[in-house]
C-alpha cells in the first residue's frame, strides 16, 4: 500500500509496495507524483490531478475506488498489471488524502490469457464436430443425389452418339458432378470421417494432372510455371494430395484475381538429417518430398499469417470462400505424417511448402488414371440393393446395357429372401449399408453364411459402423464410397468376376 495527499504526492509506502514498484527505499518515491511516476491511466505522464485518473476521483466524491484490470509504473518504467483499491481519508470532513492497497495481478492475468486460449480451442473442438455431424448427416443423401446425377448422365454419353454439342454438355455436368462430390470429400476429410487409402504414390503425375484441370478454370492473367521433373514417391492418398494441390492453388489464384500474377509449383526432395534443423522443422529426420505451391499475389502480414489453417477463417469476401481450404490442407498433411509451411509478406505473395515422407526403397506404383477400360458382361446375374428408386433403376440400366443380368432390391431383407431361393444363380451382389429394416453389412453376413464365395461390393455415403478394413474383415470384396461412377462400378464388377472365376 501507498498514501496520497490532496496533491497528488506519496506520503508512505510499505516494503511490499516498493518491492512490487522495482524501488529500493521509501525515499525514491515519497513526495513523487503518484500519477507520474505509478499510475498509468495517462501514459504521457501528465501530472496529477488528472480528470482520467480513478484514484483522483476518490478526492471528488470521497468514496471508495476499485480497479480490477489496471497498469501501474515500475521504477524502469515497465508496467504490470494490477487491482487496487483506493480508500479517502478524512479528517475534519475535508478529504486529505487516499490510501491505495494494490496486488500483482500478472499471473492471474497470465492464467486467463491462458483459459482464453483453451476456450478458443475448445470452441474450434466444438465447431469440428458440428461439421462432423452435419457431414455424416448430409453425406448420405447427397451422395445419393449425385450417385442419380452422375449415373444417368454417364447412360446419356453413352447414347449420344455423334451429337458433339450434347455430348459437350453432358461432360460439363459430369464436371459440375465431380466438384460436388470432391466437395462432399473435402467437408468430410475436414471432420475427420473419410476413409484414407494411403498408396506409394508418385507425385509428379499427379500434380501434372491437377494443373491441367486448374489451368481451365483460372483466368489467362495468371501464368503457371511447373518443375515438376524429380522423382518423388510418398505414402498418400491420391485424392488427398489431389485436394491438397487443388485447395493450395486456389487459395493462390485468389490472391492474384485481380492483378494476375506468377503461380509456381514445383516438386524437389529434401533430406533433414540435423537434429536442430529438423527441430526447427517440426519433423522427424528422414527424406522428404517437398510440394512448393508460391503465387505474387497480395502476400499476408503476420496476423493473418498464425490464423490461415484454423476452420473457418477466410481472407476473401463474404460468398467467395468457407474458410475450410487450408484447414482441410492442414489436416491432410498432418495425417500424412508431412508438415506443411508458409512464407509470405504483404505485397511480396505467399510460399506454401508441404513437406510429404519419402518411400524407402523399391515400390511398386499402381496406376492412379482411368487406364482400365469398362468390361462388358456375359450374362452374370448381378443383385443390386439400394433403397433409393432412382440409384436402382439407374444403376439397372446400365448394367443391363454392360450384358449383366440386373435383380432390383429396395432392401436387405427381401433380397435376402430372393438370393435363398436360388443361392447358386447369384454371380455377385451390390448393397447399400444405410438402408431399413436390414443394413448392407447384416445383408452381407447372411449372405456369406449360404454363399461363403459370393463377391460382395458394399457402396456408403458415410457410415460409422463399417470402414474399408471392416468391410474385409466380415468378408466384403469390395468397399467403394459413394457416389460411385458406373464406369468404376463396372470395372469392380468385371474385376471380381473374373478374379473369382479363375480361383474356382
Amino acid at each position: 500500500m501507498f498514501g496520497i495527499d490532496a496533491q497528488g504526492c506519496c506520503t508512505f509506502c510499505n516494503l511490499a509496495s516498493l518491492r512490487l514498484l522495482g524501488y529500493d527505499n521509501a525515499q525514491q518515491l515519497i513526495g513523487k507524483d503518484v500519477h507520474k511516476h505509478v499510475h498509468h491511466s495517462s501514459q504521457s505522464g501528465s501530472s496529477y490531478p488528472d480528470k482520467d485518473c480513478r484514484i483522483y476521483k476518490t478526492f471528488l466524491d470521497g468514496e471508495r475506488v476499485h480497479a480490477d484490470d489496471e497498469l501501474f509504473w515500475k521504477a524502469d518504467r515497465t508496467s504490470f498489471p494490477v487491482e487496487y483499491w483506493s480508500y479517502p481519508q478524512i479528517k475534519d470532513g475535508k478529504i486529505i488524502g487516499t490510501v491505495v492497497t494494490f496486488v500483482d495481478i500478472s499471473q492471474r492475468k497470465q492464467a486467463e490469457e491462458e483459459n482464453k486460449k483453451l476456450q478458443h480451442m475448445l470452441l474450434q473442438s466444438q465447431k469440428l464436430d458440428a461439421m462432423g455431424t452435419l457431414a455424416g448427416g448430409i453425406a448420405h443423401d447427397f451422395n445419393n443425389i449425385l450417385a442419380v446425377i452422375c449415373g444417368y448422365t454417364e447412360i446419356a454419353r453413352k447414347r449420344c452418339g455423334d451429337n458433339v454439342k450434347l455430348a459437350d454438355n453432358l461432360q460439363q455436368i459430369m464436371i459440375a458432378s465431380d466438384r460436388a462430390r470432391e466437395l462432399v470429400k473435402q467437408i468430410l476429410t475436414f471432420s475427420r470421417k473419410s476413409e484414407i487409402c494411403q498408396q506409394p504414390l508418385q507425385l509428379s503425375p499427379l500434380i501434372k494432372e491437377t494443373l491441367k484441370l486448374i489451368r481451365s478454370s483460372i483466368p489467362a492473367t495468371i501464368e503457371i510455371r511447373q518443375q515438376l521433373d524429380v522423382d518423388a514417391v510418398a505414402l498418400a492418398d491420391p485424392t488427398q494430395i489431389h485436394q491438397v494441390v487443388m485447395n493450395l492453388c486456389a487459395n493462390a489464384y485468389h490472391a492474384m484475381a485481380e492483378h494476375g500474377g506468377i503461380l509456381a509449383v514445383s516438386l524437389k526432395k529434401s533430406q533433414f538429417r540435423d537434429a536442430l534443423q529438423t527441430l526447427g522443422q517440426g519433423i522427424p529426420q528422414g527424406d522428404y518430398a517437398v510440394i512448393e505451391v508460391s503465387d505474387t499475389g497480395c502476400g499476408m502480414d503476420e496476423e493473418t499469417r498464425q490464423k490461415i489453417f484454423e476452420p473457418y477463417f477466410s481472407t476473401k469476401g463474404k460468398g467467395k470462400g468457407s474458410g475450410l481450404g487450408l484447414a482441410v490442407v492442414h489436416g491432410i498433411v498432418k495425417s500424412h505424417g508431412g508438415k506443411i509451411t508458409v512464407y509470405s509478406e504483404p505485397g511480396a505473395g505467399s510460399t506454401f511448402r508441404v513437406y510429404l515422407p519419402l518411400v524407402a526403397g523399391p515400390v511398386k506404383i499402381e496406376p492412379t488414371g482411368n487406364e482400365k477400360m469398362v468390361g462388358a458382361g456375359n450374362g452374370e446375374l448381378i443383385v443390386f440393393v439400394d433403397d433409393e428408386q432412382q440409384i436402382r433403376e439407374m444403376a439397372g440400366e446400365f448394367l443391363t446395357e454392360q450384358g449383366y443380368m440386373v435383380e432390383l432390391y429396395s432392401d436387405g431383407v427381401h433380397a435376402l429372401a430372393g438370393i435363398r431361393d436360388n443361392p447358386s444363380s447369384c454371380s455377385l451382389l451390390v448393397t447399400d449399408m444405410a438402408m431399413p429394416g436390414m443394413s448392407g453389412k447384416d445383408l452381407a453376413h447372411e449372405v456369406l453364411l449360404l454363399r461363403p464365395d459370393l463377391p460382395i461390393i458394399l457402396c456408403t455415403g458415410y457410415s460409422e459402423l463399417i470402414n474399408g478394413e471392416s468391410a474385409k474383415d466380415a468378408g466384403i470384396r469390395e468397399y467403394l464410397q459413394k457416389p460411385v461412377p458406373m464406369k468404376i462400378l463396372c470395372e469392380k464388377i468385371r474385376w471380381l468376376l473374373d478374379e473369382t472365376a479363375v480361383q474356382v
